[in-house]
């Protein structure tokens, strides 16, 4: 399996600012990205909102996902074809690969 090479640590979302950061030092957090257009008037705003939930949520979707392709290498669980190769490319495109 191979790892996450980006940011590390547990990734939060700041509907404040539109910041994605790292949760480790409170007072100086690593920004790890921004989400863009933060304008509640222009009709994308909860869009960008559920956009700055799901990268935020990124390191632990790909852990949870690689976790399970491991459960199922293992024998311990099935997916079937189509899930197997959905969670494949899922994780591929996570790893830049």
């Amino acid at each position: 399996m191979t790892d996450f090479k980006g940011t590390k640590g547990s990734w939060n979302f700041n509907k404040d600012d539109f910041s994605v950061t790292t949760k480790g030092d409170y007072k100086n957090p690593t920004e790890v990205c921004h989400v863009m257009d933060n304008n509640p008037y222009d009709g994308v705003y909860e869009e960008d909102v559920a956009n700055g939930h799901i990268i935020a949520a990124a390191p632990e979707l790909l852990e949870a996902l690689q976790h399970i392709m491991e459960m199922q290498l293992r024998g311990f669980i099935v997916l079937g074809e189509k899930a197997t190769a959905k969670a494949t490319l899922a994780i591929n495109k996570a790893l830049g690969q």
